[in-house]
């Protein structure tokens, strides 16, 4: 009997410290991201990434890691024969606009919908944590793959326009890259 009243005590003193908002909420808010393994992977960019390591990398780069993201698309550069479709599936989500393979490759219109994250609570609650940046470095790989038509078809246009955002983005390297484009003659402004 003695026990019995020191559990119920214990019980009582617990949920009186529990806030009672906390004790009717549909449970904690999860962050994207959260569900996503922790599994290391290789920093070098000349290093393909394991299936395993790429599905973990994936998982963070759909819950709206841009960072997640230049990784995947350097293991695709990096693979043999280089993943142009799964590279430009990634980099067309990246920079929020449609990105088409080249016609010898599949000539399909890669994934191009910026992804919302989103926080996902139990019960149904869903908050919206707001839309994808726009990678200036994303910008500034895809204008180097439509000035040399890896990927894509040939297009200096193209890539004119995005080396023009990525520098608007705040990239150096892309700014440097437009003046050495202009001083070739591949482009005029």
């Amino acid at each position: 009997m003695k026990r019995r009243l020191v559990c119920l005590g214990f019980f009582a003193a617990l949920a009186a410290t529990t806030p009672l908002h906390a004790q009717f909420h549909p449970g904690p808010v999860r962050n994207p991201g959260d569900n996503c393994p922790n599994t290391p992977y290789p920093g070098n960019p000349a290093i393909v990434l394991t299936p395993e390591q790429e599905q973990t990398v994936r998982c963070w780069f759909l819950a709206g890691s841009n960072d997640a993201g230049l990784r995947l698309v350097q293991s695709y550069m990096a693979d043999q024969p280089t993943k142009y479709a799964k590279m430009l599936d990634v980099l067309g989500v990246m920079v929020g606009d449609p990105v088409k393979t080249a016609s010898s490759i599949s000539g399909r219109t890669a994934m191009t919908q910026a992804m919302k994250g989103s926080s996902i609570g139990f019960g149904d609650s869903i908050t919206p944590a707001g839309p994808r940046q726009h990678s200036p470095i994303a910008m500034r790989i895809l204008a180097q793959l439509y000035m040399t038509g890896r990927g894509v078809d040939k297009n200096p246009a193209a890539a004119l326009k995005w080396i023009k955002r990525a520098e608007q983005g705040g990239d150096e390297v892309a700014t440097d890259l437009h003046k050495a484009w202009l001083a070739d003659g591949r482009v005029t402004d």
